[in-house]
């Protein structure tokens, strides 16, 4: 993705959509060499309270997650028209969050179980020499939606952005939808209409489409 720079204060939308505009596809980001010398310890995920609604809870998942995340993903996949592969995506889950190429935030509410979550893959913004994320994923179960849960992860990752000094968070949604567009916009996302957006689905054979 080409980089971009908005005015200070604006973010640009950009990657996915979902059941409240969200990725169909992770975007691939490289990490970097650790360095030599003895790295400084990781940056906590701050506790979140006092924006969520009463009863809801979320915080950073851990690997330990990954079996509680899995049925989330699946039905996540099931929305896209995707098999299930409910292995394959516990063992990804496992990895990304090993090896923290990605962080995932779970709501929880109450006694009633998980209720959503969103997935944030960390990157770079090469112009802005600073951190950038990009918001891939989002869903909320079902029975817990219009209850104020996909407000509240939007937020947490705003929070847990600004506490890193992320520069930039990007995301996307579909044209069409307009629930995902409005909740985004008040938000504070801005609609990037500057930049053209590509995908390329890499072909897995040497001279094939890769449509």
């Amino acid at each position: 993705m080409i980089d971009r720079v908005w005015p200070e204060g604006r973010q640009a939308s950009l990657i996915e959509r979902g059941p409240l505009g969200t990725a169909t596809a992770p975007v691939p980001h490289r990490r970097l060499p650790l360095p030599t010398t003895s790295p400084s310890p990781p940056i906590p995920f701050p506790t979140a309270t006092a924006h969520l609604p009463p009863t809801l809870s979320i915080r950073a998942a851990t690997p330990a997650d990954v079996k509680r995340l899995t049925p989330l993903f699946v039905a996540y996949r099931r929305f896209y028209k995707l098999t299930p592969r409910a292995r394959d995506t516990a063992t990804f889950l496992a990895a990304r969050l090993a090896a923290g190429e990605a962080h995932v935030f779970i709501a929880e509410v109450g006694e009633r179980g998980t209720a959503g979550f969103a997935l944030v893959y960390p990157s770079f913004s090469s112009l802005r020499l600073a951190p950038a994320w990009t918001l891939n994923d989002l869903f909320v179960v079902p029975r817990h939606r219009r209850l104020g849960v996909a407000r509240a992860l939007v937020r947490e990752v705003t929070r847990q952005a600004r506490a890193r000094k992320v520069a930039v968070v990007s995301l996307a949604t579909a044209q069409t939808n307009a629930r995902a567009k409005a909740l985004y916009e008040s938000e504070g996302y801005v609609e990037d209409i500057g930049f053209a957006h590509y995908d390329l689905t890499v072909p897995r054979r040497a001279g094939r489409s890769g449509r």
